[in-house]
């Protein structure tokens, strides 16, 4: 801050005068100058003490208020990030929450195919097929599903015309007899 810069330039040039008064106070005592002359000395000395301490007050006046204000963005700062963070927390749980929906999605149309397939053929449908095509287990299933619909509808064909040769080869000897 050049506040603090210039308070500090005014307090290191009270320093120098505070260290040659303080210098002329040792050497008037020394030389045996008059008492006025050396409370001339102190009295200065301390009217520099005291304006030294109200730059040395008003440097850290300066200060604080420099923090405060650095304190203010600093918090100003954290509250943006934790906006951010919860803003952009919730926008990966929502991808999440869809994406699991579309996961959960692609599993049970397969398993409800399956389900209305295994629905058909339990009421006699043999004719049902579960229209699944994919690689993984359901997709297996689905396959081993629909061979077996196949045989049983083959079996159910069988027995049909088994049933039917039957029933006609033994009204001809009813017929006869």
């Amino acid at each position: 801050l050049p506040e603090v810069i210039e308070q500090l330039d005014k307090y290191e040039s009270i320093l120098t005068e505070r260290r040659a008064t303080g210098d002329k106070i040792i050497a008037s005592v020394k030389s045996g100058d008059s008492s006025q002359v050396i409370r001339q000395l102190t009295d200065r000395r301390r009217e520099l003490d005291n304006e030294g301490r109200s730059y040395l007050k008003e440097i850290i006046a300066l200060q604080d208020q420099s923090s405060k204000y650095e304190q203010a963005k600093t918090d100003d700062l954290i509250n943006d990030s934790i906006k951010n963070l919860i803003i952009d927390s919730t926008l990966i749980i929502l991808f999440i929450i869809i994406a699991l929906r579309l996961i959960i999605r692609s599993i049970n149309r397969p398993m409800q195919k399956l389900n209305r397939m295994v629905a058909k053929l339990s009421a006699g449908d043999f004719t049902a097929r579960s229209n699944v095509n994919s690689d993984d287990e359901l997709g297996k299933l689905a396959k081993t599903l629909d061979s077996m619909a196949t045989d049983i509808s083959r079996l159910d064909q069988t027995k049909d015309e088994f049933i039917g040769l039957v029933s006609h080869q033994l009204r001809t000897p009813a017929t006869a007899v």
